[in-house]
This record gives C-alpha cells, sequence and structure tokens, in this order.
C-alpha cells in the first residue's frame, strides 16, 4: 500500500513540497541581497547568514522535536509557516546587513521547528509500520530532492523576476504550505 492513498499524507507532502521550494528560492534570492548589500563582502555575509540558519538547527531542531509529542502540531506547523512567511516577506525591504542575519536566525528556526513537527506526525497516520516506512522515505526523499531542483527554479524564475520578487513568492509557498495543513484532517495524537 502506498502512503499517498492517504488523503492526509498527500496533503502534508504537498505542504512539505512547497514550502521545501519556497525555502529553496529564498536561499538564492539570498544570496542575491548579500551581494547587492555587501558587495566583495557577500561571501562574508552569506557565510554568517549560512552558519546562523546551522546553529538554529542544531539547537532549535532537537529541542522542538523531544517535545513535539505535547504539541498541537497542526496549529504550530500552520503558525510556523506563516510566521516564516512574514519573515521572509521582511527581506527586500532591509536596509543593514544585521537585519539579514536576524530574519535569516527566525526563519530557520522555526523551519527547525517545522520539520521535527512534520516528522512527529506522520505516524499519527499510519497504522501499518511499511506504509509508515515508505512515507518517512518519501518525505526524506523531497528534502534531498529540495537541494537539487530549488536552485534551477529559482534561476529559472530569475530570467522573469527580479531577485526581490523570489522572497514574495516564498512568502506565497509558506501560506500555501499553511492552508494545506489547514485543509488537512489530522487524527488525534
Amino acid at each position: 500500500m502506498s502512503p499517498f492513498r492517504s488523503t492526509p499524507f498527500r496533503r502534508l507532502f504537498s505542504a512539505q513540497i512547497t514550502s521545501l521550494i519556497g525555502t529553496g528560492l529564498s536561499s538564492v534570492a539570498l544570496a542575491l541581497l548579500a551581494w547587492q548589500m555587501a558587495g566583495e563582502q557577500a561571501g562574508s555575509v552569506l557565510g554568517i547568514a549560512l552558519a546562523l540558519k546551522m546553529i538554529a538547527y542544531v539547537f532549535i531542531a532537537p529541542v522542538v522535536g523531544g517535545l513535539a509529542h505535547r504539541m498541537p502540531r497542526k496549529r504550530m506547523l500552520i503558525s510556523l509557516d506563516i510566521v516564516r512567511a512574514a519573515l521572509i516577506g521582511c527581506l527586500p525591504w532591509v536596509s543593514e546587513i544585521w537585519h539579514i542575519y536576524v530574519l535569516m536566525f527566525a526563519i530557520n528556526a522555526c523551519a527547525a521547528g517545522f520539520t521535527p513537527l512534520f516528522q512527529a506526525t506522520i505516524p499519527d497516520l499510519f497504522s501499518n509500520d511499511k506504509v509508515y516506512t515508505k512515507a518517512l522515505s518519501y518525505a526524506r526523499l523531497a528534502y534531498d530532492l529540495e537541494n537539487l531542483l530549488s536552485p534551477t527554479l529559482a534561476a529559472l524564475l530569475l530570467t522573469w523576476v527580479g531577485f526581490y520578487q523570489l522572497f514574495y513568492v516564498n512568502s506565497l509557498t509558506f501560506m500555501l504550505s499553511a492552508l494545506l495543513i489547514t485543509l488537512t484532517l489530522l487524527p488525534q495524537s
């Protein structure tokens, strides 16, 4: 049996794909923003922003993962998507490099919370271990494919729009993800 026969999983997986696409778009747009603001120092700015991303994941994801069983997952997933959409929407308006650092840490703190909550929700959908394992595998595959496909999508979009618009597209992807999660009927954990 395929996990895609489950409507809740299809919606959650679609929400995950949508938010991952947005995340990839923002990575490319962030690099261009750093270059525009810092010129020759763009590598340093981007390096610090990416280090802040890793710090958020290292310190926040394990805590949220450990507390995921106590949280109202659906509400938290929706909230994290909405907050990310708002924060990403602020990036085109930054005027100082430290603004980038603060926003990138906050955005990635939300992402670091989203991932373990999403993964903790999948077992509630399936009682069959084989189907559950397949669902987790598809979720992991989506994360891996995002690293390959999102930069390509960003490059294609940049032929039609400026990089500031990538931030707005990313905000829309998070809003769409929140909507998909809202429409998902999840069982009580």
